[in-house]
């Protein structure tokens, strides 16, 4: 399968749900491969509670109530955009394992991919970002993060879009 071709249908989920830490890429990822799929792409952090919210703000890391009403939401969101679209990206951080789990429990079809990159290349994107979770703020609630010990992992760790596809068609055996 050359370059500019695309895995086929049996090969990639209709549903993809890109995680990893804030910085990593998740949106410039899902984004690209929702365009090069033909995927509806959906950033889940628009549906983030206030309480979520404030705690950015306040540079505070979510607590585990929060997390979990939040993911309750991704739930309902996800069926939502199911009931309109047939194939789907969607990304979040979901840095627990757990609710990682149940998000995959409630759509055993889904696919979750870690976007993963270098901590020094984060900490560059963020503070270019210049948006609220800033490379500090990052590095706080870094140790959160529960790394996965298996599934598929997408390193974005350069710049050109068809390398990123190319690594995605990896993944999947293109």
């Amino acid at each position: 399968m050359g370059l500019g071709s695309t895995p086929s249908h049996s090969q990639v989920p209709d549903l993809l749900f890109l995680f990893g830490l804030a910085g990593a890429g998740k949106t410039f990822c899902g984004t690209l491969l929702a365009e090069r799929l033909g995927y509806y792409c959906y950033d889940l952090d628009v549906d983030c509670t206030p309480a979520m919210r404030q705690a950015i703000v306040e540079r505070r890391p979510f607590t585990d109530a929060m997390r979990d009403e939040f993911f309750a939401i991704v739930c309902e969101r996800v069926r939502e955009l199911q009931a309109k679209y047939s194939k789907i990206i969607v990304m979040q951080a979901a840095y627990k394992q757990r609710h990682r789990d149940l998000v995959t429990g409630q759509f055993p079809a889904l696919e979750m991919i870690w976007i993963d990159a270098p901590d020094a290349l984060i900490c560059e994107r963020l503070e270019a970002r210049g948006d609220a979770v800033n490379a500090d703020y990052a590095t706080t609630i870094r140790s959160n993060f529960e790394a996965p010990s298996v599934g598929r992992r997408l390193v974005n760790d350069v710049v050109d879009p068809n390398e990123i596809w190319a690594r995605f068609q990896a993944l999947f055996g293109a």
